[in-house]
C-alpha cells in the first residue's frame, strides 16, 4: 500500500514525496511556499495580532493580551511595550498602534535607565523588570 501511495503522489504534478511519506505540502513551516508576497502577508498578519493585543490591553482584558503575547512569542515576535515597537524573524518590524494612548512612557524624576539592556525602569524598582540587573550596578538615575 505504501508503494501505491507513493506512486499516486508521484503521478500528481507539483508534489514531491519526502522521507516518511511527507510531501512538501505537508511541511511544518507555513510561512514558506506561499508564493509571491509571503513576507508582506506575514507582516500584515503579525501587525493585526499586535494591534489586537494592544486593543485588549487598552480594554484591560489582560488574559487575552497575555495569550496573544504568547502566540506572538511562539512566532518569534518580540514586542517592546516601552518603545511601542515589535520585531520578528527575517527583519520584519513594526509599530504598536496605540490610538488614544499617551505614546511611549516618559521618564519621570527618579526613573532610571538600565545599563544592561537600556530599558526605562520606574523609580520604585530596585532591579530592572526586563533583565533583572540591579539599580546600583545596572542602572543610572
Amino acid at each position: 500500500q505504501v508503494g501505491a501511495r507513493k506512486k499516486k503522489a508521484l503521478d500528481r504534478p507539483g508534489v514531491c514525496v519526502m522521507a516518511r511519506g511527507r510531501s512538501r505540502s505537508d511541511s511544518r513551516s507555513r510561512s514558506r511556499g506561499r508564493g509571491k508576497g509571503g513576507r508582506g502577508d506575514d507582516q500584515e498578519h503579525i501587525q493585526q495580532m499586535v494591534d489586537e493585543r494592544q486593543a485588549a490591553r487598552r480594554d484591560r482584558d489582560f488574559d487575552k493580551a497575555d495569550r496573544m503575547r504568547e502566540e506572538l512569542k511562539e512566532l518569534g515576535v518580540r514586542i517592546d511595550d516601552t518603545q511601542l515597537t515589535w520585531n520578528a524573524p527575517g527583519g520584519l518590524r513594526g509599530v504598536v498602534n496605540n490610538p488614544g494612548g499617551k505614546g511611549p512612557i516618559e521618564k519621570r524624576d527618579g526613573d532610571w535607565i538600565c545599563r544592561s539592556c537600556g530599558k526605562l525602569v520606574f523609580a520604585t524598582k530596585d532591579v530592572c523588570f526586563s533583565c533583572g540587573a540591579p539599580r546600583d550596578s545596572g542602572g543610572s538615575r
